[in-house]
């Protein structure tokens, strides 16, 4: 599977509430780093601040998708 097949079953699964399939986006050592805070979050962190918006929030949507690939993953502007 490609890596832009990962990140798009990522956001989907996000969009669709589906923790399960977003947990199974990342590796164990995997992280997502935030540019308003410069934090990297483990994959743990971000499974549970995901869960917590998916809890939150009954519809979710992606929308202006940027995204650009780095040498260690990529980056992904969205609204």
């Amino acid at each position: 599977m490609t890596e832009t097949n990962v990140i798009d079953r990522l956001f989907g699964a996000l969009e669709n509430g589906d923790i399960t399939a977003v947990s199974g986006c990342f590796a164990t050592d995997g992280g997502l780093w935030h540019c308003f805070d410069r934090v990297v979050m483990t994959a743990q962190e971000v499974e549970k601040s995901f869960e917590a918006m998916i809890l939150n929030f009954s519809e979710r949507k992606i929308t202006d998708v940027n995204r650009q690939p780095t040498e260690t993953g990529f980056v992904q502007q969205h609204l």
